[in-house]
Parts: structure tokens; C-alpha cells; sequence
């Protein structure tokens, strides 16, 4: 397992490595400094006036809904911070109380982390989110009549980016509100954007009517048999239709001391045995699983559930659960669109600078204190929050990765 994760570090370095060469050599071939390119350790910048004009004039015709959209972006973006810093301080706990147990509260996003996060995959969810997050800060610059210098693409060590370039003198000369809404506007609009891919993932999975089995006891002698994803009809004579009904028939298995059933599904009749878990509980000799209803999945706590789920790599809208009315490459794109919105706009929320919720709160604190106290507030939590980053971090270095 160790082999392997090293194998596979030095191949994706040596990928790195060889990207590089060839952008250090095309750069010096084709004079690349003439047309706004910028070289430096690791990182490559265009810069280019074209589409300022295009922010303009939809900052400016849309004036008042822009400006109306930031100061809901503060409100909104506040008290998501509150909840995503008081996320990770809880994960941080955890993990310090029962590191065994605690799964990554912060997580490395890249191609081949989690299932269906493919090269491509990845490209277009970062593009899409890098884009939508760099214009709404140009649309909240210009709707407020600040400078914007230009926008561009980067590309830093292996992790491409977009960006709109304000004017930063202007910037930090502005009033506070007028600075909180320009960075609030950036991860919230990742945040709003993720639900509207929700919503299109959900209309186009169906989830299938009853209980399947989901995975298998390796001790079992149903392990060899072909049964994971078929639907779980009766147990015994008694009928499946929920995932409670499993759950009672284990109890009256175990109260009447018995250890043998039928277990019947649509692919055939098998005799199965309870099983005996290393703290010597009974259990039956597989897990069962049932899909949520899709209006379900919009309850707030199953928004951030199945947005973790899916950055943690649990298989989430699964086809043993769940039909699909376009490809499953569609159903996988939209899922990663959702997620990485979500959380890449949660995470650019935490209160720590140079993340965007660090000079949102900054900002507030200038409304209520010295811009000094506020810049000395600030850069103490920054700190606060960056220790709790790493904790969080801790399990995903050391490979605790729930799934």
C-alpha cells in the first residue's frame, strides 16, 4: 500500500516536472513575455484587458441587483463562516481526542483522489468554479465603481487558476462595506452556484424502490456469490420493503438464538449465516442499503453531508441505488460541480487571511474598531485558523480517510 502511494507521488511528480519544461521552453520559443505572459518559480500568469468590457457592462446594467447580491453575499457569507470555522474546530477535537477515528476535515483535491475524479473531470470543476468565483468579485468591483486592472489565467506548480485583478491601493483605501462585499461575493456565488448543480444532479437520478445489498462479509459464504446490488426481497418469509425491516429482522434473529436464513432477492435464493464482529457482536452477513428520497438530499445537514461524502470518496448517487437519465459521465460531472462548488466556496470562507472570509471579517471589524486593532484581530485568528487547518489535515496525511 506504502509502495504503491509512493509509486504513484513520484509518477504524478515527474508529470509536474515534465509540464514544466515544456512551459519554461515554449515560453522562451515563442516569446510568450510579448503577449502578457508572466514567468516566475512555479508560476505562470496571462494577463489580458479582454472581457473587462464584458464585466463592465453587466456590473453597470445590473448596478443596483449587484450591490443588493453583495450585501447579501456579507450577511450570508458571515454566518457560513461561523459554521464552516466551527466545523473544522470540532473536527480538530476529534481528531485529538480519538485521532483513530477522525476523518479529514480539510482534504487535498486532485485528480485520482476520490472515485470518478478524473484528469478531466477535474479540469472542467476547477475552471467552472475558478470562473464563477473571479468574476462575481469583478462584477462587485466595477458595480461599486472600483478599478479593475485586468483578469487572466495562471497556472501555479500543477493547480490552474483564473483571476480578475483589482486596482489594490483602491482596494484597501475603500470603505468597509464596499471591500466586504467584493470578497464575499467570490465563495458565496461558489456556495449559491453549487445548489443550482444540485439540483440538476438530482433531477437526473431516480432512486430505485427498496433495499440492496450493498457490500458483503468476507467470511461469509455469500462472499463468492454474485449479490451485491441485487434487490433484497424477503428475509425468510418476511417481505423487504425498507431498510427497517432488515434492521428488525436482525433483532428477532438474534432474541430467538437463531443464526441460519433465507435471504431471497431478485437475482435468486441463498442461505446465509450470521456472522461474528471481532467485539463479538452477531450481525448478518451483509449490509444493506437504501436511497434517499431526492427532495431529501435539500435538507441543509444532507447538503453538507453528501458534499463531504462526495469529497471523501464515498459513493454517493451509486447505481446500485440509483437510475440515470444521462450518461453516467454526466451524473459524475454535475456531482463534482456540486461538491467542489460547495466546498471550495465553504473552505475560501474560514476567517484567515489571504482567504476571502479572513478580509470579509476584517472589513466588519474596521466597522466597529481601529483598521489597526482590526488588521491585529485579524491576523491572530488567521493564525488560530491556519493551526486548525493543519489538524484537519493530519488524517489525510497519515491516510485516515473514511469513505
Amino acid at each position: 500500500m506504502i509502495g504503491d502511494r509512493v509509486s504513484d507521488l513520484v509518477l504524478f511528480l515527474a508529470g509536474v516536472a515534465a509540464v514544466w519544461v515544456a512551459v519554461i521552453l515554449t515560453y522562451r520559443r515563442l516569446s510568450l513575455a510579448r503577449r502578457g505572459f508572466t514567468l516566475s518559480p512555479g508560476v505562470l500568469m496571462w494577463r489580458t484587458e479582454r472581457g473587462l468590457g464584458l464585466i463592465d457592462r453587466l456590473s453597470r446594467r445590473f448596478r443596483k441587483w449587484w450591490i443588493a447580491y453583495g450585501t447579501a453575499a456579507v450577511l450570508l457569507g458571515t454566518a457560513l463562516m461561523f459554521l464552516v470555522f466551527g466545523g473544522i474546530l470540532y473536527n480538530a477535537i476529534l481528531f485529538i481526542q480519538q485521532p483513530a477515528k477522525a476523518a479529514p476535515g480539510v482534504r487535498f483535491i486532485l485528480p485520482g483522489t476520490a472515485p470518478g475524479l478524473t484528469v478531466v473531470v477535474w479540469l472542467i470543476v476547477v475552471g467552472v468554479v475558478l470562473m464563477i468565483h473571479e468574476f462575481f468579485h469583478g462584477f462587485l468591483l466595477r458595480s461599486q465603481d472600483l478599478r479593475t486592472k485586468s483578469v487572466g489565467l495562471l497556472l501555479f506548480l500543477f493547480i490552474p487558476g483564473a483571476f480578475v485583478e483589482p486596482d489594490e491601493r483602491e482596494l484597501k483605501r475603500s470603505r468597509p462595506g464596499r471591500r466586504a462585499r467584493v470578497f464575499a461575493a467570490g465563495p458565496v456565488a461558489n456556495v449559491l452556484i453549487s445548489m443550482v448543480f444540485l439540483t440538476v444532479l438530482l433531477a437526473a437520478v431516480s432512486p430505485r424502490p427498496g433495499v440492496y445489498v450493498w457490500a458483503v462479509a468476507e467470511n461469509s459464504p455469500l462472499a463468492g456469490e454474485n449479490i451485491l446490488g441485487a434487490r433484497i426481497l424477503y428475509l425468510d418469509n418476511v417481505p423487504v420493503g425498507s431498510i427497517d425491516d432488515v434492521g428488525v429482522f436482525k433483532d428477532n434473529l438474534r432474541s430467538g438464538g437463531r443464526r441460519e436464513f433465507e435471504l431471497v432477492t431478485d437475482r435468486g435464493r441463498f442461505r446465509a449465516e450470521m456472522v461474528t464482529a471481532e467485539n463479538g457482536d452477531n450481525l448478518l452477513p451483509f449490509v444493506a442499503a437504501q436511497a434517499l428520497p431526492r427532495t431529501e438530499h435539500l435538507y441543509p445537514l444532507n447538503v453538507v453531508l453528501l458534499a463531504y461524502g462526495t469529497i471523501l470518496g464515498s459513493p454517493v448517487f451509486h447505481p446500485y441505488l440509483y437510475s440515470y437519465s444521462v450518461p453516467p459521465f454526466f451524473v459524475n460531472l454535475f456531482k463534482w460541480l456540486f461538491a467542489l462548488n460547495f466546498g471550495i466556496g465553504m473552505f475560501n470562507l474560514l476567517p484567515a487571511k489571504p482567504l476571502d472570509g479572513g478580509y470579509v471579517l476584517e472589513a466588519l471589524l474596521e466597522t466597529r474598531v481601529s483598521r489597526r486593532k482590526a488588521a491585529r484581530i485579524s491576523h491572530a485568528l488567521s493564525l488560530a485558523v491556519l493551526v486548525l487547518i493543519v489538524i484537519n489535515l493530519l488524517p489525510e496525511i497519515f491516510g485516515r480517510v473514511v469513505a
